[in-house]
Order: structure tokens, then sequence, then C-alpha cells
């Protein structure tokens, strides 16, 4: 199990972020945004879905157990993370200062001019940020536990099928 949060000031306002990794049949991604309004996509059972708490909506789509097991492995790779068990980091210890404070430093590029720098406390490891182009998010939790409460699908909500979701985004955009 594994529980990585995050916040990231942004010209709005602070956004903060989850993954939440019960094994490798479900994760859940939680973000709430600078206005407070939350919301969820779980991973499990087969199944993908978006929860809106603030609409009391569930959109749901079907899915396999292999592409649940895909995104999980995915998102410990995004958080530069070996195994969610073990919390081993992939990292070469580069020494470097960032904000004045020194820390060891692992970057991973895309392309040459892509990449995410991760900056973790020379003492403990413990990763510290996350800078990927402007954007900084500060890690405020990573521990080995994970509530259940983030797998909880909510009673009384409207539940819909996930086409529907993007069909409700494309017309927005047109």
């Amino acid at each position: 199990p594994l529980t990585f949060e995050t916040e990231t000031e942004t010209e709005n306002g602070m956004i903060t972020a989850g993954i939440y990794i019960k094994d490798e049949s479900a994760i859940c991604f939680s973000s709430t945004d600078a206005s407070g309004m939350n919301s969820r996509n779980i991973y499990m059972d087969g199944k993908i879905y978006m929860i809106f708490d603030e609409d009391k909506v569930i959109y749901e789509k079907d899915t396999t157990n292999d592409i649940i097991k895909d995104v999980v492995e995915e998102n410990l790779l995004k958080i530069n993370i070996n195994d969610a068990t073990a919390m081993t980091y992939k990292t070469s210890n580069e020494p470097v200062y960032y904000n004045d404070v020194l820390y060891k430093h692992e970057a991973i590029y895309s392309t040459p001019d892509t990449g995410t720098n991760y900056y973790y406390d020379t003492n403990t490891d413990d990763l510290v940020y996350i800078v990927y182009g402007d954007s900084v998010a500060k890690v405020i939790r990573l521990n080995n536990e994970v509530s259940e409460n983030a797998f909880t699908i909510p009673q009384g909500y409207e539940i819909k099928d996930m086409e529907e979701y993007f069909a409700k985004l494309e017309a927005e955009q047109a």
C-alpha cells in the first residue's frame, strides 16, 4: 500500500492531489482545486469510477485488471518509486541546491527539453519536491498506509456511463 499526497501553489490558489495504491489492482487519484472542488478517479474491481462530490455524480466504465495494473506501475514511475511496499526511490543521490537548500537530486527527461526533477532530503532521503516545468509539487505525505475511504464508492450519487462525461466535455469545448 502507498499514500502519496502533494500540494501545488498555482496562480489561482493551492491544489492538493493524492495517489493511493491499495495493491496492483486498486488505485485512486484524488484532487482538490483552489475553490475546494474535489474529484476522485478510482480504478478497481475491473471498473474505472470518476467521482464528482460537488455534483453527486459517478461516471463509470468497465476496464480490465491488466489495465489497472499498468496504471499502478505507470504512477509509481511518475513519483520515482521502484516498489510501493519498500518505498525505494530511483535516485542517483546527486547533491544540488534548490531554493538555497541542498538536496539529493534525480532528473528524468522524456525529451531533451522536457523532464521532471525530484528533490530528496539529504538526511532522511525522503522525497520533498517534484518539479516539472514551472509546476512545483511539495510532498506532504508519503507512507505505506492507505485509508479505505479513498476506495469508497459513495451511496446515493447518480451513476452515469463515462461516455456521457466525455460527450459533455466535447460539447463544452466546441
